[in-house]
């Protein structure tokens, strides 16, 4: 965590160069000027959700989350769309450029729901699976350019795969993917305590949403995770 307090005049580098491009690191704001925060120093912080809002499009943008998400209890995250359905032809659901800092629970979860659009948004420092399609049954959402760093592991029991001894193993996903009829583009999982990607699906043969021209999933990045990049 590097907080700058005068401007960077040097050209940095990235993939396309002109510097070091093996050394390119992602940069990301973690402040915006609208805050929705639970109570300092507590692991029952604040909890935002979509509940049940079918055929009603639902907009997110350019907020930050902080201390949000009860550990342990199922169902209390930063931001969860909860069995919301689906939005009238032609219209999505939107969560995007929203930052999520220090959740004790969870980031973006999408329960039954379909159809939104989860973009350029940034996750540091949260605990548990973090971007994630909860049960299987979610179709058409759309997550791409998000960040996602330093996913903590959860340490408390919710009932579900992220949670403490679960199945004998403790594992946090920074994107936990349970049905591959979704997009995945250009996502970045990094410096997970668990691992990168986490492809959790009873059907593991199961298509995914497109294929041609190319992939629904393509161009996500994994790196310094403890654990695996990707697994199933």
């Amino acid at each position: 965590h590097v907080v700058l307090t005068v401007p960077i005049t040097r050209p940095l580098p990235g993939l396309e160069g002109p510097y070091e491009p093996e050394y390119a690191v992602e940069v990301a704001s973690l402040t915006r000027d609208v805050v929705f925060e639970g109570q300092e120093d507590s692991d029952v912080g604040a909890h935002f959700i979509v509940f049940h809002t079918n055929w009603v499009p639902q907009i997110i943008v350019g907020a930050q989350f902080n201390n949000m998400g009860q550990r342990g209890v199922l169902g209390r995250y930063p931001i969860h769309f909860h069995m919301s359905g689906s939005t009238p032809s032609g219209t999505n659901s939107r969560v995007s450029k929203n930052v999520i800092t220090n959740s004790n629970q969870r980031c973006v979860f999408i329960h039954n729901t379909n159809g939104v659009q989860v973009i350029d948004n940034v996750a540091y420092n949260t605990r548990g699976h973090c971007y994630a399609t909860e049960t299987g049954n979610e179709r058409y959402n759309r997550f791409e350019n998000n960040l996602g760093a330093r996913t903590r592991l959860l340490g408390a029991w919710n009932g579900q795969s992220d949670s403490l001894n679960f199945q004998t193993k403790h594992i946090a996903a920074t994107y936990w993917v349970r049905s591959m009829k979704n997009e995945f583009v250009g996502n970045v999982a990094a410096g997970s305590e668990g691992c990168g990607w986490w492809l959790e699906m009873s059907d593991k043969k199961s298509d995914q949403l497109y294929l041609e021209p190319v992939s629904s999933f393509r161009d996500n990045v994994a790196h310094s995770n403890k654990e695996q990049g990707l697994t199933t």
